[in-house]
């Protein structure tokens, strides 16, 4: 499978989870938009991306955040269905 550039990665996981990009990017803590942040913190580790990079890019969080974003989303991959389900539908 090709490498996708960050901003798709961003996009498809917004769309998975019914929100938009801005509401993705944007400062609101919002638990409607914690979790797709979450998996697309996941995704653009995955993809290479230091944790100091995918902060600056969803939302102007600090690697700290983006640390423990990562960590909840491993946990709700193995705990949450359909969080599993919308990430691997933004995984493709």
């Amino acid at each position: 499978m090709a490498k996708r550039c960050a901003q798709c990665i961003i996009e498809d996981v917004a769309r998975s989870f019914s929100v938009t990009r801005d509401e993705m990017v944007s400062a609101c803590r919002d638990r409607r938009l914690a979790y797709p942040r979450f998996a697309a913190f996941r995704l653009l580790r995955d993809g290479g991306l230091s944790m100091t990079v995918i902060g600056r890019m969803v939302g102007r969080r600090n690697h700290t955040s983006v640390r423990a974003g990562l960590l909840r989303a491993d946990e709700l991959l193995r705990t949450d269905p359909e969080f599993a389900a919308r990430y691997e539908e933004a995984r493709g």
